[in-house]
């Protein structure tokens, strides 16, 4: 098996300078399906992400109980709200508007901080049935994921390669039926690799040295360390992901190896600068800036 390493900027296509008459609406558009209550965070550390991953548009659909919160804190993402449940997470009854409004978005990132709620699962679950029928590019992260617990086969397989997820090793390990976590570790470049073709997806397994394959190649990223062991950086990277490909649609597996590098050197220089205890999620969406600047000035 072929091993790639990613030490520096190794696609700088993805960060290549924009045409000076661009608009917001063709640099990337990303949807972002997330959120619950107690779990509102997530949800904005995502929006956020993408918005300063360089997202022309992030369109977020939440539980309508919580509008107050997301108006206020996420200004520059545009809203949806939903249909809830009894505990303020999204209804399967959300589908028609959740689905309808996909259309009009690159790519939709389905899962931070949605809960497991049983009918916030069956929404999980026929959303992205219905937008692999409609050739849409996905981002399963966190609960989008853990939606698939249990059945697995039958819905993650319909991937056609622009499908992306996210898992840690718990979720990993829940996807792929398995009850040892260690096992997952001590094995994850063979099980990422076999996995990834299997269902047809990009598949980012987060952890120091993420690791990230296609099915053909498997590549381990450099940056990043315990810095990111914080809550919410999972969620800063899933916006991170869907930023960057929404911005560079046909270079899937390009697009998501820089967003993992470029959040792990975010996460380093907020570490040079506050420490590696001290880092939180949002500190890391303020160092992408520099992280991008960086990377790209490096490769020069």
């Amino acid at each position: 098996m072929k091993i790639y390493y990613q030490d520096k900027l190794l696609f700088p296509e993805i960060l290549a300078p924009r045409e000076k008459e661009v608009h917001k609406k063709s640099v990337g558009r990303v949807m972002i399906i997330a959120g619950s209550r107690g779990m509102t965070g997530a949800a904005i550390l995502a929006c956020q992400a993408a918005m300063r991953a360089g997202a022309g548009v992030v369109l977020l659909a939440y539980p309508k109980g919580l509008g107050e919160i997301y108006s206020r804190l996420v200004p520059e993402a545009l809203t949806l709200p939903c249909d809830e449940t009894e505990d303020q997470t999204l209804a399967l009854s959300a589908y028609d508007d959740i689905f309808e409004k996909t259309k009009e978005f690159d790519v939709a990132l389905i899962g931070p901080g949605l809960s497991q709620h049983e009918d916030t699962r069956h929404l999980i679950c026929k959303l992205y049935k219905y937008l692999k029928e409609e050739n849409k590019r996905v981002v399963l992260d966190a609960d989008g994921l853990n939606a698939f617990s249990g059945h697995t086969e039958s819905l993650v397989k319909q991937g056609d390669g622009k499908t992306i997820l996210l898992p840690h090793p718990g979720e990993m390990a829940r996807l792929c039926g398995l009850d040892s976590i260690d096992y997952v570790k001590r094995n994850r470049k063979q099980l990422v690799k076999k996995k990834a073709k299997k269902w047809k997806s990009i598949i980012v397994f987060k952890g120091y040295k993420t690791i990230i394959s296609n099915g053909r190649e498997v590549l381990i990223n450099e940056t990043g360390g315990p810095a990111l062991a914080t809550a919410g950086t999972g969620d800063v990277l899933a916006g991170v992901v869907g930023a960057f490909w929404a911005a560079n649609l046909k270079e899937h597996f390009e697009a998501v190896a820089t967003a993992v590098y470029i959040h792990g050197l975010a996460g380093d220089l907020a570490a040079n600068k506050l420490g590696e205890r001290s880092v939180m999620a949002s500190d890391v969406i303020e160092y992408l800036p520099l992280a991008m600047k960086q990377a790209v000035a490096f490769n020069n």
